[in-house]
């Protein structure tokens, strides 16, 4: 599995680690503070509502023993910056995603953290375009 860290520091994240996933902490309170703190509640299929909820979540990782976890430097906050970075992030998620997949790893599943920036409006009536 050390492969795949360098191979997401290639794809161009700043960080990655493996992790056993019960190392992976899924807090209920993080949909909350999405809620009531957050204008993009609501307005992403990747965002609560839409969503997994915190219990779907842990018993999605549940079928997993490891997790790889990455960092993209910047990818917090609202800015274009951030909208930036938190779009690299995806792009490297999701590349890792299909190149695990192919190397044998049907199970894979890449899952990100915070709004995702891939589309200016997200289509809330359909599938993801990405």
């Amino acid at each position: 599995m050390s492969d795949w860290v360098a191979r997401a520091l290639e794809l161009g994240a700043d960080a990655a680690q493996i992790v056993h996933v019960d190392q992976v902490v899924v807090a209920d309170w993080v949909r909350l503070k999405c809620q009531y703190g957050c204008g993009e509640y609501g307005v992403r299929l990747t965002c609560p509502p839409y969503s997994p909820r915190p219990d779907a979540t842990r018993q999605t990782l549940r079928h997993y023993q490891r997790a790889l976890l990455l960092r993209v430097e910047g990818a917090a906050g609202g800015g274009e910056e951030e909208d930036r970075q938190r779009r690299r992030l995806g792009e490297v998620v999701a590349a890792l995603e299909r190149e695990l997949f192919l190397a044998g790893y049907h199970r894979v599943f890449g899952m990100g953290a915070g709004p995702c920036s891939f589309c200016k409006v997200c289509n809330l009536e359909g599938p993801c375009r990405f």
